[in-house]
Parts: structure tokens; sequence; C-alpha cells
């Protein structure tokens, strides 16, 4: 007969998958975490919810410092938070734990304020150029808002394009290492890439995004055009990139509460220790940046 433990962990993970419309990545990981923390407080003869106290949390999670990632570490103790919050709402446990994820991965990343990606859009819609504002701005707007590198843009053709009308949009992406993904893409980038992709004659298997002469756009040309806009909407980075696009992306997500397992899906991840620098912005920053992110 299955303990309290083991079926309050399952209605949470039922929660997370029909409620909160987690990804499966998500709910198998916190799956797998949790099946670990249940065994560990069984053999301590724990079998309820309410038994449960922050000291429990310590040793189970000092138990497997030694042999995890800080990225994995965090994972693990972001999924025991989640349970105990879950708990919390049906008011069948009041124990919290004020453990924080590990910041000795950290490094740092440059990404815009909410201000500063207004001020870029601004400066790419207000470009002279009337065939290369539109191209500009989806690329600039598929950048920023999907969090793709330069090479997955580059290689886009037509057909990885899939809008349908009165659904969401998606656009399909080869990652680095040759594997496939389908990306949920947001009304704004959907707009854009139709009112791009309308100025010109197109067949599915032509590339997405097209240089001057009509050929393939380099990955070069990207760089050099996020980095002018960027200089002429007077934003000053470390780093003055497409990647820089990326991060705010990725910063996005971090400030409006995305799991990390859902970030490294969506930027396309091969490790949650590279997804892991997100967890490690400040939170005045946080404060600071884009949060104004829909699907």
């Amino acid at each position: 007969m299955k303990s309290e433990l083991d079926i309050q962990s399952g209605l949470f993970l039922s929660y997370l998958k029909n409620i909160k419309f987690s990804s499966v990545k998500t709910v198998a990981a916190y799956g797998h975490d949790l099946s670990k923390f249940v065994l560990f407080l069984e053999s301590k003869h724990i079998y309820k919810v309410g038994n449960i106290h922050e000291s429990h949390i310590e040793e189970f999670l000092a138990g497997i410092t030694p042999g995890v990632s800080s990225a994995n570490f965090s994972r693990k103790l972001y999924a025991i938070k989640g349970l105990l919050a879950y708990l919390e709402r049906k008011g069948l446990s009041t124990v919290k734990t004020t453990i924080k994820a590990p910041r000795n991965h950290r490094r740092n990343i440059s990404y815009l304020t909410e201000e500063e990606v207004r001020r870029l859009l601004e400066t790419v819609k207000n470009s002279h150029l009337p065939y290369f504002c539109p191209r500009d701005t989806a690329i600039i707007t598929l950048l920023l808002y999907s969090g793709i590198r330069v090479s997955e843009l580059t290689n886009l053709k037509v057909g990885d394009f899939d809008n349908i009308p009165g659904a969401n949009s998606y656009i399909k992406i080869k990652r680095k290492g040759g594997d496939e993904s389908r990306l949920p893409v947001n009304p704004q980038i959907t707009e854009h890439i139709k009112k791009y992709l309308s100025k010109r004659e197109v067949t599915l298997d032509q590339p997405m995004f097209l240089s001057r002469k009509g050929s393939q756009i380099k990955q070069n040309t990207v760089y050099c055009l996020v980095r002018n806009y960027l200089i002429k909407a007077g934003i000053k980075k470390q780093k003055m990139g497409p990647h820089t696009l990326r991060h705010t992306f990725g910063t996005m997500l971090r400030a409006k509460g995305a799991d990390l397992v859902v970030i490294q899906e969506l930027l396309g991840h091969k490790k949650l220790e590279t997804t892991s620098i997100y967890m490690h912005v400040e939170q005045r920053d946080l404060e600071n940046a884009v949060t104004s992110h829909t699907y």
C-alpha cells in the first residue's frame, strides 16, 4: 500500500502536468527527484507529510551533494520546494526550507532590460530601408522571443515556419548536434515573419532570411546586424551580439518563474549545468529585467 507521502507526491506531479501544463521533461525530472526524496523519508519511517521537518530536507540534500552537479542539486531542491508549496496550499503541511541554490558556477551574462528591448525594437522599426526593416524586425524579434542560436536562425527554411490560423505557430529548428526541435512562437514573431515573407516570392525550401544578394543570410551578417542596431539604440553591454538576445530570453523566462528544465528545453541546452547560469542572476537584476514575455 502506498504511503501518504507517495500519494501526495503523485498528486503534485499530476497537478504540474494537468493544471500547470508543465512540460513532459519537467514532470519526469521532478518525478525522479521526488521519488528519491520519498524513499529517503520512508527509510526514516516517515510516511505522513505532516511529519516532514526541514532537518529531513537538509539531511537528504547533504547526502546527495558529493555526487551531483550544482545544477542537479538545485533541481532537486526546487522539486522539494514545489512539493512543499503544494502541500501548504492543501493545508497538509507548513514546513518550509531556507536552503538556497548553490552559486559556485555563476558567471556574468549580458542581457537587455525591458526599456532596452523597447529601444532596440523602436530603432529597428525606424530603419529607413523598406525591405530590410521587415527582415531585420523579424530577425530581432525571433532572437529576442524564442532564444534560438544565430546558427539555428540562419539555417531556417520557409517551410520550417508552421503558421496555423487561429492556433499557435511553430518553427522547426536544427539544434547543435543535429537534433530537431519544434518550438512554439508568440504572436509578435508570427506577425513579423508573415510581414517579411509577404514582401517576396517564396517557396518552402528557400532560406527564411535572405541577404542583400538574395542568398541565405550568413551568421556574421546577423552578428553585425544585431550589434549595429544595439549601438544605434544607445545600448552598451559587455557583449554585443545575437547571444545577448538569447540571454535576454532566458532571463525573461527566469524572471517569470519558469522551471529550469523548461528553460533548458526551450534553449536547447544538452546539460542542465549550462542552463543554471539563469539561476544566478541577482534578484535586483531580475526585477529590472524583461518580464513582459507572452506566448
